[in-house]
């Protein structure tokens, strides 16, 4: 697993396992604008070190240092359940922590013991999340206590708020395959990679494999169409065919515009990308499935080298996704919010 999430959830539970306790915040509110998204996850471990963000490195070092004194673990003895920590909400705050234009940072910090509780908790998510299964992890504000509950396939609210309650949406790492190899495929997995995109590059053309090592993304000589139903195929997944072959090309959008992958692209020109289509719908793709391809994909930044159609790809792939996940969600995430501060503060 190599999403921003599930490798905090990762290490959260080997840390567990291992008997150390642990720290875990979580972004679950933002004003104005904020450097990381609703649900962004660290974690930290004394003497082991952290992993993840939440700000960007605008808070991070306070929050370590507060963290690595014992200041808040004498705080956390006398809590049962978890706390809020607020960030930029004084002009102090601004200047200290240059948080950017005025935002500010709800965090929920958990302080986690190695119990066995604890360690089943984050054993169960690590394998909900290995098995691409989006699951929701409810804490409790007062008492801490934590529960499952299983998600519907398709990009949730990160953050919700249900009277004492936070539900915490976590999803599958958003995975990308990209179809036959070639140079502006080497500069995508690298751009695809950065942007926190599992990446697999597949091409049955086994003499174009060797031409652009591409470690440590795996490199598989394969079809593309039976590699996307078998595991390119949810709505955490998209697909991208740079071969320029219809022979590869077409073979992979016939199988990926059947599936619920949430970005299905093909790289050409705008005639190029005519005649694909006529080609899909003579192959049998209906008009509604063809609606799902963005070809030519990439946005128009009139590219022309590999890298320049490479960045202008994975920019649009990145574009869609935060539009997906972000914009139907930004509105949803108020409600219970004032609630909950209203009871944590009579408590």
């Amino acid at each position: 697993m190599r999403g921003a999430q599930a490798s905090v959830i990762q290490q959260v539970s080997a840390w567990l396992d291992a008997g150390h306790a642990v720290w875990l915040c979580t972004v679950v509110r933002t004003f104005g604008s904020a450097p990381r998204p609703l649900g962004s996850m660290m974690a930290f471990c004394a003497g082991q070190g952290a992993v993840g963000s939440v700000s960007g490195g605008c808070i991070e070092e306070a929050l370590f240092e507060d963290l690595a004194s014992g200041t808040l673990l004498q705080r956390a003895a006398r809590s049962k359940g978890p706390w809020r920590l607020r960030y930029g909400q004084s002009a102090e705050d601004q200047s200290r922590f240059s948080l950017p234009c005025g935002g500010q940072l709800h965090l929920i910090l958990e302080h986690l013991t190695p119990d066995a509780l604890q360690q089943q908790h984050f054993r169960e998510l690590v394998s909900a999340l290995q098995a691409r299964r989006p699951i929701a992890r409810d804490v409790c504000l007062f008492s801490g206590q934590t529960q499952l509950s299983p998600l519907p396939d398709k990009f949730q609210a990160a953050v919700q708020f249900t009277h004492n309650r936070v539900s915490i949406s976590l999803s599958p790492s958003d995975q990308l395959l990209l179809v036959g190899m070639g140079e502006v495929t080497r500069y995508a997995a690298q751009f695809a990679e950065a942007v926190d995109f599992e990446v697999t590059v597949c091409d049955p053309r086994a003499s174009y494999l060797a031409l652009y090592p591409l470690h440590p993304v795996p490199v598989l000589h394969a079809n593309p169409d039976r590699l996307i139903a078998e595991h390119f195929h949810d709505e955490h997944s998209a697909i991208i065919t740079l071969s320029h072959d219809p022979r590869v090309d077409d073979l992979a959008l016939m199988e990926a515009l059947q599936t619920r992958a949430f970005f299905i692209g093909a790289m050409g020109s705008e005639q190029t990308s005519r005649a694909r289509r006529d080609r899909l719908q003579q192959l049998g793709i209906t008009p509604r499935q063809l609606a799902h391809l963005v070809a030519p994909v990439g946005l128009p930044i009139a590219s022309k080298t590999p890298g320049e159609i490479a960045l202008s790809a994975i920019s649009q792939l990145t574009q869609v996704r935060n539009h997906l996940r972000r914009g139907s969600a930004s509105g949803r995430i108020a409600e219970g919010y004032d609630d909950v501060c209203l009871l944590e503060a009579l408590r």
